[in-house]
């Protein structure tokens, strides 16, 4: 983790890192939007940091390996988390014998999640691989159950990613999901789905699991048009319903509607561009667009809506608010979300 081939994006400046580092930058936002959502989310750790100070002894099995976040005040859970980023993971981690008693947690609370439509979201954020087991077999059994599994990746090392693949291929009956580093996946986004940006706030969302269905799949292959009409209704607020019926209105009012929103960094781009590419949409879904024009009669098509305001990018944070949020465990000096 102390290795320094990591990254964050402050604003349109990318910085060179170590690799804590940039996880330390996801943590502490998944920390401050658990807060604000009340969404129970619990950091695990496996390796004990170094120079806590005080704090040192929470880490060495003498006290609660576990840091709390969106239950009630988190003022004393925030200064637990700045120490703990402030260290430094040493040693060796033990991803199989952490990850059990939290999947065995899991799958004790799964009736009551399935009964308040929820799920449980484990994040496993590391730079290496498991050495103490078979990390498959310890993630099989929540299979069926109400939960996403989500691998963050602190490495580029093809070793470690081709590792974490074939774990994805074995665990294909459940949802897991292996993310690299935010310029990474910006550039396979891009690969896939040209006409659509992939902000900082994007890979926020699907590193948390906070996000639908629609997201797991922007960097893997070319979305449908239903899927991408979907995921532009969801980022410009739009309604949806019986868009399809219509896809040249519904994208003219996209058009229209993307003029409320500013403009955001994509980082494989370099530069700030619209959430969609109206152009490039056109390119992706020549069929679906090439609809007859309504007839004669049918309802005029809507005004443009005068005057522009600033949106949030956090948008689709709203979706997040009833979910709630698993244990997860992290390996090479990483923490769980």
């Amino acid at each position: 983790m102390g290795t320094e081939d990591g990254s964050i994006f402050e604003g349109e400046t990318e910085q060179k890192v170590t690799r804590w580092a940039e996880l330390g930058a996801s943590i502490r936002w998944v920390a401050k939007i658990s807060s604000q959502l009340k969404a129970r989310t619990e950091f695990t750790v496996i390796n004990p940091p170094v120079k806590l100070g005080n704090l040192l002894n929470l880490w060495k099995g003498e006290g609660s390996q576990k840091i709390v976040f969106g239950v009630s005040s988190d003022a004393a859970a925030a200064q637990e988390l700045d120490a703990l980023l402030d260290a430094r993971p040493v040693g060796h981690s033990y991803l199989c014998k952490a990850l059990k008693p939290i999947v065995a947690e899991i799958l004790e609370n799964a009736p009551r999640l399935k009964a308040s439509d929820q799920k449980a979201c484990l994040v496993i954020a590391t730079d290496g691989e498991a050495t103490d087991g078979d990390i498959a077999e310890v993630l099989q059994p929540l299979a069926g159950a109400p939960v996403q599994v989500i691998v963050r990746l602190c490495t580029n090392e093809q070793k470690v990613v081709d590792y974490w693949n074939a774990v994805d291929e074995r665990l294909d009956s459940f949802c897991l999901d292996v993310l690299d580093d935010l310029k990474s996946e910006a550039k396979e986004v891009h690969k896939h789905n040209p006409w659509l940006a992939y902000p900082n706030v994007f890979h926020r969302l699907r590193e948390w699991g906070a996000r639908p269905e629609v997201l797991d799949k922007i960097d893997e292959r070319g979305l449908n048009y239903e899927e991408a009409e979907r995921l532009t209704s969801l980022l410009l607020l739009l309604d949806a319903d019986g868009a399809e019926s219509d896809p040249k209105r519904f994208l003219k009012n996209a058009k229209w509607e993307l003029g409320r929103f500013s403009t955001v960094f994509d980082p494989h781009q370099g530069k700030c561009v619209p959430w969609i590419d109206v152009d490039r949409f056109k390119e992706a879904y020549p069929d679906a667009l090439a609809t007859p024009k309504p007839p004669a009669g049918a309802a005029s098509e809507p005004a443009e809506p005068a005057g522009a305001v600033t949106a949030s990018e956090t948008a689709l944070e709203t979706e997040t608010a009833s979910r709630e949020v698993g244990a997860s465990a992290s390996s090479g000096g990483g923490t769980s979300e």
